[in-house]
């Protein structure tokens, strides 16, 4: 005669190791976006799967109210947390640039304020809340 409770104790407890090790090498994916606009013409757009992000900006044609917008969203939005963009230039030196709240509202920034910081190349960061910068793109000033 064969011990069935045994042999049911183990399967059962085979399936519960096997489902949470599925569990545990599972992990949420956010997707990220955001959408940058020169004067309101879209010029970058990353959705995760794009690699190069630089934006290239002649100095000798810019105007005085040319602005860059960038619109970021996830699909774990903030609604009221502090939000801004952060440059970091070749010496990481890092300039709080623009400034807002809530996740999918747009932070916009004039050409003009970059041309007055030291450096010709930056990488532009956003920030959200208390979490660490994440890198959007980078700017080369010439």
């Amino acid at each position: 005669m064969r011990n069935n409770k045994g042999i049911t104790f183990f399967k059962s407890f085979l399936a519960f190791v096997l489902l949470y090790g599925c569990c545990l090498s599972c992990k949420a994916d956010t997707i990220d976006y955001w959408h940058v606009k020169y004067n309101n013409k879209l010029i970058l757009e990353y959705t995760g799967s794009n690699a190069n992000r630089l934006v290239t900006i002649n100095l000798a044609g810019v105007k005085k109210a040319d602005r860059i917008t960038v619109n970021y969203g996830r699909d774990t939005p903030c609604s009221d947390c502090a939000t801004e963009l952060v440059f970091e230039d070749e010496k990481k030196k890092q300039y709080s640039i623009a400034k807002g709240k809530g996740t999918f509202n747009p932070l916009s920034f004039f050409i003009s304020d970059i041309k007055k910081l030291s450096g010709k190349y930056f990488q532009v960061y956003y920030r959200e809340g208390r979490q660490s910068k994440l890198l959007l793109f980078s700017i080369k000033l010439t």
